[in-house]
């Protein structure tokens, strides 16, 4: 764990897992998820545990926004944020509208 400051007084705690149940943060789930390496075999169960407790899962890799995982990249002439519109739905998290404008959108 490494502490990283505050956003808006909220402080900002790092924790590195490998542990794809995240039973640990069931209590007090993380404000978000960001997915270092690729976890096809446990990927659905992030994505739900991501839209049952309201948290972004973030993801660089290729396919995961279609697999459901709610943001990553799309990179063409430009890099762009990448929605899943379904994923973001479900989830029930804002997410200003500006970031939602220059996003690309993935509607299954």
């Amino acid at each position: 764990m490494e502490d990283n400051g505050r956003i808006h007084g909220i402080p900002i705690r790092v924790e590195v897992t490998t542990d794809t149940s995240l039973e640990q943060y069931s209590k007090e789930p993380p404000a978000g998820i960001f997915l270092v390496q690729e976890i096809s075999d446990d990927l659905e169960r992030v994505i739900n545990f991501g839209k049952l407790h309201k948290i972004i899962v973030f993801s660089p890799f290729e396919g995961d926004v279609e697999a459901g995982v709610l943001g990553g990249i799309h990179i063409s002439e430009r890099m762009l944020p990448y929605i899943n519109q379904r994923t973001l739905d479900a989830s029930g998290i804002k997410i200003k509208p500006f970031f939602l404008r220059v996003s690309k959108h993935y509607e299954d």
